[in-house]
């Protein structure tokens, strides 16, 4: 799948992700989500993540679906998509208010009180190392940029 981010004189910025089968689907971005949506690249890559939110993007989920209240919701989220959304709120908090304790322990946790009972999955420190890279290098061709071009990633189901 191709996914494209164009950066956008007005601000609303566009994700554009292409299916191999012709199809695609897309959403304007704020701020806030396009360094989520970067950021759950540079996870579901570095995971080998296949059925997180790019995973279901490429197996044919719209991105509108995951816009949608969670009670109206047409989809059902594989466990590795709660394990990238944990780890990416995580990372981002991090960036935010400073490197956690335990990163493993706080994404269980997080997990669990959100009602996710899920078997543990273990990110080795060498693998938040390779994410917080990945997702360096992708905030840097972004900010590198100018209005109305863009920049393209693919993603391997």
């Amino acid at each position: 799948m191709e996914i494209k981010f164009l950066k956008k004189e007005d601000g609303k910025h566009v994700l554009v992700c292409s299916r191999k089968d012709g199809t695609s689907t897309w959403m304007h971005l704020d701020p806030f989500f396009l360094h989520h949506d970067l950021m759950h690249y540079a996870v579901e890559t570095n995971m080998q993540f296949k059925s997180a939110f790019y995973g279901m993007i490429a197996k044919g989920v719209f991105i509108t679906d995951f816009e949608l209240p969670k009670d109206k919701r047409n989809i059902e989220l594989p466990d590795e998509a709660l394990y990238a959304e944990g780890i990416v709120n995580l990372i981002m908090m991090e960036s935010n208010q400073g490197k956690l304790d335990n990163f493993n322990a706080t994404l269980h946790e997080s997990l669990q009180q959100n009602k996710f009972f899920l078997n543990p999955v273990f990110v080795a420190d060498e693998q938040l190392q390779a994410i917080h890279n990945a997702y360096l290098h992708l905030t840097q061709q972004w900010n590198k940029l100018q209005k109305g071009e863009s920049i393209t990633f693919h993603f391997e189901e």
